[in-house]
């Protein structure tokens, strides 16, 4: 079966859709949305517009609207096949994203606590001290850049000076 309406997703290069199906307690047309809490940042959910105002409680992962649509074949043969793919594939990206983001912001934590111990030169740091410094460092990176690129070009001319005797 499909339907009008789809929510498109990759899988390899590839296009597959996952149709927006009516919704089996209220009939209006399921939709897709993209969380943006902390814990499931980028996950797309799917759940039926009506879902606050009439208390409808048709609301899934995409992981598991996909199966749901399996189950009531909604999605059959290839279809299912490429669907299920995309979304499983598309969930261990956004996990694996979601742990990068825990430790980096885990080894932030842990930076700021080593600075906030008393004694320490930058216990009192603002915040705008701190992103100027980021700033400042930023810049002093550019500049050896630039040092190291005329170092090698005054190098590269001596040697053909060199060769030219």
């Amino acid at each position: 079966m499909s339907s009008a309406s789809s929510a498109r997703s990759g899988l390899r290069g590839r296009t597959v859709v996952v149709p927006l199906i009516p919704c089996p307690r209220c009939q209006a047309t399921v939709r897709y949305y993209v969380s943006n809490t902390e814990d499931h940042e980028g996950w797309v959910f799917y759940r039926c517009p009506n879902h606050s105002a009439t208390g409808c409680d048709f609301w899934f992962w995409e992981m598991e609207y996909v199966a749901y649509l399996v189950d009531a074949h909604f999605l059959v043969g290839n279809q299912a096949v490429d669907a299920v793919g995309a979304t499983e594939e598309r969930r261990e990206e956004l996990i694996r994203a979601s742990y990068e983001r825990r430790r980096i912001a885990t080894q932030v934590a842990t930076s700021r606590a080593a600075l906030a111990r008393p004694g320490s030169l930058q216990q009192n740091m603002s915040k705008h001290q701190e992103s100027a410094l980021i700033g400042l460092g930023a810049e002093i990176l550019v500049l050896l850049k630039l040092l190291l690129g005329s170092v090698m070009l005054l190098c590269a001319l001596c040697v053909l000076l060199l060769m030219k005797k």
